[in-house]
C-alpha cells in the first residue's frame, strides 16, 4: 500500500498536535528555573481539566491520605512528572472517546489499552518504582498506533486483525506485507508529532521487542509484559487468539517469573474496573 504514515494519522482525524496545556506543562518541567508554582498555573488554566485532575487524584484507587484541594497540592504530592503523566492519559484519553469510531475493533483496542496500563503500574509497585504514573501511560499509549490505523484504514486494518486470528501470524508482519510499517512504527511516528516524553516513544517503538529498547529498557519490559497478560486475563479486549510468548529478556530485565507475575494481577480485572470509571466515566469498556 503506498502511503505515508503521516498521510495515514491526518485521513484518521487524530489532532497532530495536543492541547496547549500539556505541551506547555512538558516544556516547563525540561527547563531547570521553572518552578512547581509555573506548572500549576498552566495546569489551572483549562479548568474542566483541573477539575477531571483533582477527582482522580483524589479517587481511592490513589488512596492519598489527606485531601487534594489544588493543583499546586498535586503537583507537591505527585510531582512534576506524575503530573504530566497523569494530564497526558486524561488527554489522550478525552481525544479518543470523543473520536466517531469506524470500527467496532477500536472499542477493543481501548479497552486493552486501559487494561494493559492497569497491569504496568501493578507491575511498577512490585519493582518499587517511585515514579508509577510514567508506567501507566506507556501501558495506555502502547498501541496508539493500531487505533490510528483502524481509524484511518478500516478495512484492510480489519482484514490485518483477522488473518492475525485466524492463522496465528504475527501481526506486526502482517502490517508490514499490508503498509510498509507497523503499528509501532505509526504510533512512534505519532508520539514525535505530539513531543511525547521519551520513554513512552520507546515503549511504543519497542513493546513487541524490549530486547532493543536502549534508553528505559525496564518501562519497555515491564509494558510488554503487561501488554502479554492483558491478552490472556481480559479476553474481551485482545485482538489476537493465541498471543506470542513473553520475550526473555524482559523477565530477566525485571527479574519477575511468569508465576509471580500472574499472582501480582490477580487484582488486575478489579483494578481495571475501578480505572474505567475514573478515566473513561462511560461504558467504552465496561
Amino acid at each position: 500500500m503506498d502511503i505515508s504514515m503521516e498521510a495515514v494519522i491526518e485521513k484518521s482525524g487524530t489532532p497532530v498536535s495536543l492541547p496547549h496545556v500539556y505541551l506547555e506543562m512538558n516544556r516547563l518541567i525540561d527547563l531547570p528555573d521553572s518552578t512547581l508554582a509555573d506548572i500549576a498555573k498552566v495546569a489551572e488554566e483549562d479548568l474542566g481539566l483541573t477539575a477531571r485532575i483533582l477527582k482522580i487524584v483524589n479517587s481511592p484507587y490513589y488512596g492519598f491520605p489527606s485531601t487534594i484541594d489544588s493543583i499546586s497540592r498535586a503537583v507537591a504530592i505527585l510531582g512534576t512528572k506524575d503530573l504530566r503523566d497523569l494530564v497526558l492519559t486524561t488527554t489522550t484519553l478525552d481525544i479518543f472517546t470523543k473520536m466517531k469510531f469506524k470500527h467496532d475493533h477500536i472499542q477493543e483496542i481501548l479497552r486493552h489499552s486501559l487494561f494493559c496500563a492497569v497491569n504496568a503500574r501493578l507491575l511498577a509497585i512490585e519493582l518499587h518504582q517511585p515514579q508509577t504514573e510514567c508506567f501507566f501511560v506507556a501501558g495506555l499509549m502502547h498501541d496508539i498506533g493500531r487505533l490510528i490505523l483502524l481509524q484511518a484504514l478500516p478495512e484492510s486494518s480489519h482484514m490485518a486483525i483477522s488473518e492475525a486470528r485466524t492463522t496465528g501470524q504475527d501481526l506486526d508482519s502482517i502490517e508490514q506485507d499490508i503498509f510498509g510499517f507497523t503499528h509501532s512504527d505509526i504510533g512512534n511516528r505519532l508520539a514525535e508529532l505530539w513531543h511525547l516524553p521519551e520513554n513512552v516513544k520507546e515503549v511504543i517503538a519497542f513493546h513487541h521487542n524490549p530486547g532493543r529498547s536502549r534508553h528505559f529498557p525496564l518501562q519497555t519490559a515491564v509494558v510488554h509484559l503487561a501488554d502479554n497478560r492483558a491478552n490472556l486475563i481480559d479476553k474481551k479486549s485482545s485482538l489476537v487468539s493465541n498471543p506470542p510468548p513473553v520475550k526473555q529478556e524482559a523477565l530477566n530485565v525485571t527479574s519477575l517469573s511468569l508465576e509471580r507475575i500472574d499472582e501480582l494481577l490477580k487484582t488486575a480485572p478489579d483494578h481495571f474496573k475501578e480505572v474505567n470509571q475514573l478515566f473513561m466515566n462511560s461504558d467504552v469498556a465496561a
